[in-house]
């Protein structure tokens, strides 16, 4: 319900009509993967649900004219790191937001880094008294991932696989069903996504 209803405060911030925002609200979370993941209480599940939802927050606070959001977006957006790592690629967006709202006058912009700062301080030493790497967050220790070939969860060993899966697995017309590679969803939803952000801040 939070990020259903940080989506449509988004849309409502570009002067989007109520009808129109509803409508983007209902596609981020009941139109997308995330709302099967709400079927499931797993932790696997639960962090990318509030990763989303961090996210979403901070997406909203940024483009507030109220100083303290700016600096609650950065906080918010850190600590969905937290429970996603990847989300830490969405840092660069926020950080262009703030440049610009600063005429890229980046010396005024250093107190906003300082909440993300050490809520990173907070997990790197937390990783590193649980696994002793300061970038583990226990990935590497779920059953899926521990039982993994030699090459770990992450190694450029995989780059020619994936990428022929996700250029060659293309969606499937079948007489049941209709298939869709997950593994291109993701790539090009991220890339419209960034596109998409960045043609309405620009």
């Amino acid at each position: 319900m939070l990020l259903f209803a940080f989506s449509f405060l988004l849309a409502k911030r570009f002067k989007v009509k109520d009808d129109t925002a509803l409508i983007l609200a209902m596609f981020v979370t009941v139109g997308s993967a995330l709302f099967n993941l709400t079927f499931s209480g797993s932790v696997w599940f639960i962090a990318q649900s509030m990763a989303m939802c961090l996210t979403m927050a901070s997406f909203y606070l940024v483009f507030s004219h109220r100083k303290w959001c700016v600096y609650l977006s950065m906080f918010l957006l850190a600590l969905a790191v937290g429970c996603r790592p990847f989300q830490v690629f969405y840092f660069p967006f926020l950080i262009y937001v703030i440049f610009k709202k600063h005429n890229f006058k980046i010396l005024r912009t250093w107190k906003y880094f300082i909440a993300p700062g050490v809520v990173a301080f907070a997990y790197m030493a937390y990783n590193y008294v649980r696994f002793h790497n300061i970038f583990e967050f226990g990935h590497n220790y779920l059953p899926e991932f521990a039982s993994q070939k030699e090459n770990g969860q992450f190694s450029l060993a995989y780059v020619k696989s994936n990428f022929q899966s996700l250029v060659k697995d293309m969606p499937e017309f079948t007489s049941e069903r209709f298939k869709v590679p997950a593994a291109m969803l993701l790539t090009y939803g991220v890339v419209i996504n960034y596109i998409g952000a960045i043609s309405v801040i620009v």
